[in-house]
């Protein structure tokens, strides 16, 4: 058992060396063309070599054999010497030819010997079937035809000769030998045949396997890929890479050269020309090539924003195309130009930022662009909108006077925000008369224009450069300072105009407003005279009772006028105008001392009042007349109920004394009150 065990160990360690041995050590893979030559031509010297010596041997012990067998011995040597050779140099093709050789020059002298005995031309078999497995079937044909002519002729010279061939038993080895030698060649060649098919079928599934690994990798990638060949057709092209250039299936793109789909960042979307397509380059140069700046067509004509990179590809270390890979920079480009934007401009009115006007005026500061003027113009009215309306309405009126500076502009201008209120406008070869000719057209435009219906008024400056020698910096200072004194100049009238305004507005939206605001004023005035105010308070207290309601500008005209019952958020609403009355008394010089009074004329000697709820004496005494003033003149015309006559309204006046008004004014204020009525025509200012 132990001895069967042995040999069974000994057979096992030596299958690996015969077969290591058949396969010149397995230097090539099974699926290699040349992985059968060298196991049948590691064979085919073996039954050569053995069969050379057997008959050699043979001789020994039967003398009838042959007359010389040392040209078998030989030929025996010779295949140890080329399969020596054969297992050094790997050298296939060379150790075929060489076989063959031997073989031929073996079968020539045996035949030569023998002539016809003893059936010695059955080994002329061999050499066709060895010839066709070693060298292939076209040479197998060219020498076994030139063989066998030699057979034929040597047979014709000789056959007077030949006699009637003995069948003995040296016959029988010939037959046997012959026919053995075929049968294992053909033996060992299927054999080898079938390894390498079983090897070829292995491998074709693992390359399967790595195809489909590899087409599931590709598919699953974040970029787009394809290839092409070195003719720019398009060899193959991942999932990613469909979807993004708009196909379903990847045979609508293969076929299709990739040349056509490349296009320029341009304007008009023109194609790159062929000599400088970067992915064409890379087959021609073989170098790797990248671009941000070009764009894929799309199934459907459109273009696809890309940054591709694309790579050679070679086989068997020749160029065979390239492989690039691309993903869409659409979002990107975009908000590259959004930065690239902003970065130069001013996001709400689209003009040129602080920044890029300073490098706008180095640019400007050459001699071509002389006489160059610099207007400097700051909005009059930004800070009185953005408080009564808020900053929305400041930014229409900011994006109204862009609109209105750039539709004056020329194609040469430089036109820029620098400032909450304040613009720059560059004029290149425009002279100061020019500039403030075109400064009057833009300033007149603005100020009919209008936004929210507040005045829109510009303060501008202008310097010009007519020297190189000048300093442009020193220009655009002087600019600057000429709008500040152009603004002090107009500031004056500008805010008693907008006041003007503000109070025309509110009085065109409101159905009594008018009259109200009158009448309020001048009750006001004559409370002040009975108290023997100086006339300088006389005034101020008249002027607060007519502003008083100048913060109601801000309530929509439905609701300024509304006679039904309000909503809590309505009422809410309208409890607001009095802070916006002393927002906009304290923005003007001449209504700064009003501010208080028009702040305080709905709080109650109580305390029940807004917006502070200031309780008694806590109250400014304007206020406290400023309060009875416009509620008699609220009695006298009410909207929502009939109006009550002077004396009606003088008690409804006197029942809320001590609870809403004064009590020491209630009585000052009807005999004020009483006078009034007595008054015949129109009260205002």
């Amino acid at each position: 058992m132990i001895k069967d065990s042995a040999k069974e160990g000994i057979g096992k360690e030596m299958k690996p060396l015969i077969l290591s041995f058949l396969h010149n050590g397995y230097r090539l893979e099974e699926t290699h063309p040349d992985y059968r030559k060298t196991y049948l031509l590691n064979i085919s010297f073996l039954i050569i070599t053995v069969t050379c010596l057997s008959f050699a041997i043979l001789n020994l012990f039967l003398d009838e054999y042959l007359e010389n067998p040392w040209h078998l011995v030989g030929a025996a040597l010779l295949c140890v010497f080329t399969l020596r050779y054969f297992h050094q140099t790997n050298n296939i093709q060379r150790s075929s030819e060489l076989l063959i050789g031997i073989l031929i020059l073996t079968l020539l002298s045996y035949f030569y010997v023998v002539q016809n005995k003893n059936y010695g031309l059955y080994w002329m078999a061999g050499l066709p079937p060895i010839t066709y497995f070693l060298l292939g079937g076209r040479k197998a044909r060219k020498i076994s035809t030139v063989f066998f002519a030699c057979i034929i002729l040597f047979i014709w010279i000789n056959y007077d000769q030949w006699g009637p061939s003995e069948f003995n038993s040296q016959s029988m080895l010939n037959i046997a030998g012959s026919t053995l030698g075929i049968l294992f060649l053909v033996g060992f060649y299927e054999r080898s045949r079938k390894e390498a098919a079983d090897a070829l079928i292995r491998a074709n599934e693992t390359l399967k396997e790595n195809t489909e690994d590899l087409q599931l990798i590709l598919d699953t990638a974040g970029e787009g890929i394809f290839g092409l060949d070195m003719q720019g057709v398009c060899t193959f092209c991942n999932a990613r890479g469909l979807e993004l250039l708009g196909y379903v299936n990847e045979s609508e793109l293969i076929g299709r050269k990739i040349y056509p789909l490349v296009y320029a960042l341009s304007a008009d979307s023109k194609p790159v020309p062929p000599e400088e397509c970067r992915i064409l380059q890379t087959v021609t140069t073989r170098k790797n090539a990248h671009s941000d700046q070009e764009a894929f067509r799309r199934a459907d004509g459109s273009l696809l924003e890309v940054e591709y990179y694309s790579y050679p590809k070679y086989k068997n270390d020749q160029i065979a195309g390239a492989v690039v890979t691309f993903i869409d920079i659409t979002h990107r480009k975009h908000t590259e130009k959004q930065i690239e934007y902003l970065s130069s401009h001013d996001l709400l009115t689209g003009l040129l930022n602080r920044q890029r006007l300073d490098q706008e005026l180095l640019n400007c500061d050459c001699p071509e662009f002389l006489p160059l003027s610099i207007v400097y113009g700051d909005l009059d009215g930004l800070k009185l909108t953005n408080d009564i309306f808020g900053h929305t309405a400041g930014d229409d009126f900011l994006r109204k006077a862009a609109e209105i500076l750039t539709f004056g502009r020329q194609a040469s201008d430089i036109l820029a925000r620098v400032g909450g209120d304040e613009f720059v406008w560059i004029m290149p070869h425009t002279s100061a008369a020019a500039a403030a000719e075109r400064m009057h057209t833009a300033k007149s435009r603005l100020e009919s224009a209008g936004t929210m219906n507040i005045r829109c008024s510009i303060s501008m400056g202008s310097a010009t450069k007519t020297h190189v020698d000048e300093d442009l910096i020193q220009i655009y200072q002087n600019a600057e300072n000429a709008m500040y004194r152009n603004k002090t100049a107009r500031k004056k009238g500008y805010e008693r105009a907008a006041l003007k305004d503000m109070t025309d507005l509110l009085h065109k939206r409101s159905i009594h407003g008018e009259m109200h605001d009158k009448n309020t004023g001048y009750l006001c005035e004559c409370m002040a005279r009975a108290l023997n105010w100086p006339d300088a308070l006389v005034k101020n207290l008249r002027d607060a009772g007519y502003y008083h309601d100048i913060g109601k500008i801000v309530l929509r005209p439905e609701l300024l006028n509304k006679t039904s019952a309000l909503t809590s958020t309505e009422e809410y609403e309208k409890q607001q105008h009095p802070i916006v009355g002393y927002r906009i008394m304290n923005l003007f010089d001449h209504t700064l001392d009003l501010a208080d009074a028009v702040y305080s004329h709905h709080e109650k000697w109580d305390g029940s009042g807004y917006p502070k709820g200031l309780k008694g004496v806590e109250i400014p005494i304007q206020s406290r007349i400023i309060a009875l003033a416009e509620q008699y003149d609220h009695l006298r015309h009410r909207l929502m109920q009939a109006a009550l006559n002077p004396e009606e309204a003088i008690q409804r006046l006197e029942r809320l004394s001590g609870i809403h008004y004064d009590p020491d004014l209630i009585p000052i204020f009807a005999e004020v009150a009483r006078a009034f009525e007595q008054e015949p025509g129109d009260h205002s200012q």
